[in-house]
């Protein structure tokens, strides 16, 4: 039921994500002020990503999930109203603000899943946290909206997605008194627990390393969103086809990521993603380099997309990892794999901003498929 909640929670929260640039560059808005909005907003996710595990052990859960709540309305709301009027300084600031809300509910579940599964389960539970998170952004959130965008306009979409996101948010804080229960006391100094969590680069180096794996690890997540859209316009392809493409490789993705969740916690987690994520994903963007320019066929096209979902879940065990490398203080771990997560929303579309708008689409493909072999590399020194 967490993770059911956890599901309804990410499609209201980020249901816009798959079409709110296309809709502001068709209603005349500057291609430079909707870039600039992604990125500050992804600015934002990065930063509360880093410090909702902090937050989480400080405040409690319960707290966490009611400010995301709160916050949810807020912006989606004045999101919306910014977007009827037209006030570009008002949408900046408050879909910006928006950043704060997806990461704040996640990841404070992520921290619950992390801090009360014992070890051996890892892989696998956390698996399941990211068959919920994608389920919602980037699976059901998509298909939702495209369905109900034919029947009603966006601004009621913007109030179901709402009352979607409170009630995952109601059913979570119902379910999560009893499904997660932290033992020990909570942190009391939380300015000296964001230090800790800042010199643990320092005491443990190889730390850095996992972090450069998770930051790779879905850049292609939220890059693609950015440019494929773009690139199966240019070549007539059309965004109905691109929608497909994208809900199919992620149905493959959270299948795949249940097979890893399991097989890691009997294979290892660095292996599975140093063997399977890494190598899997690099070949996949070679291959959609290859489907989208070199051939006509859509059927190349989506099993080159689906062999990237697959590559993608094979960094899921990632999310056991990192918390290991830092056993005596889990919410330091989930901090370094929350921040990870976090620099990829920002990392991502700056790729594409430096890149695709300058090289174009086989140069920016090349590089993505660079740093995913190289992630596997970063991973060799890691105990």
């Amino acid at each position: 039921m967490p993770f059911v909640a956890l599901t309804l929670f990410m499609i209201g929260a980020t249901i816009e994500n798959s079409w709110l640039s296309s809709l502001l560059l068709s209603e005349g808005y500057p291609e430079l002020f909707i870039r600039q909005m992604l990125l500050m907003n992804g600015l934002i996710v990065a930063i509360c990503s880093w410090l909702c595990s902090f937050l989480t052990i400080r405040f409690g859960s319960k707290k966490i999930f009611i400010v995301a709540s709160l916050a949810l309305i807020v912006t989606t709301l004045a999101t919306l109203y910014s977007m009827q009027q037209h006030l570009c300084l008002l949408l900046l600031v408050f879909y910006t603000l928006k950043g704060i809300v997806y990461p704040l509910f996640a990841y404070a579940t992520l921290t619950l899943v992390i801090v009360t599964t014992a070890p051996y389960q890892l892989g696998k539970v956390t698996a399941y946290f990211w068959l919920a998170f994608n389920l919602g952004m980037t699976i059901v959130g998509p298909l939702l909206s495209s369905m109900l965008l034919k029947v009603i306009g966006i601004s009621q979409l913007f109030y179901v997605a709402t009352v979607i996101g409170v009630l995952g948010a109601l059913l979570m804080m119902h379910v999560g008194k009893t499904s997660f229960q932290i033992k020990g006391k909570k942190s009391q100094k939380l300015l000296s627990e964001i230090r800790n969590g800042l010199l643990i680069y320092q005491k443990k180096p190889k730390l850095c390393l996992a972090l450069g794996a998770k930051v790779i690890n879905t850049i292609g997540q939220f890059g693609f969103v950015i440019m494929m859209p773009i690139i199966f316009q240019a070549q007539g392809r059309g965004l109905v086809k691109w929608g497909a493409v994208w809900s199919m490789t992620f149905i493959a993705n959270t299948l795949a990521g249940v097979l890893f969740g399991h097989l890691s916690d009997k294979l290892g987690w660095k292996k599975t993603v140093m063997y399977v994520g890494g190598p899997l994903t690099g070949i996949a963007c070679l291959l959609i380099l290859w489907s989208l320019y070199l051939t006509q066929s859509m059927l190349f096209v989506f099993a080159a997309f689906v062999i990237f979902g697959v590559g993608l879940a094979g960094y899921g065990p990632l999310s056991a990892l990192i918390p290991h490398m830092v056993s005596d203080n889990k919410a330091i771990g989930v901090s370094v794999l929350n921040m990870g997560t976090g620099l990829s929303s920002v990392v991502g579309p700056g790729l594409v901003i430096l890149f695709f708008f300058s090289l174009g689409g086989i140069k920016t493909l090349l590089i993505f498929s660079m740093l995913y072999f190289l992630s596997s590399f970063l991973l060799v020194p890691i105990d």
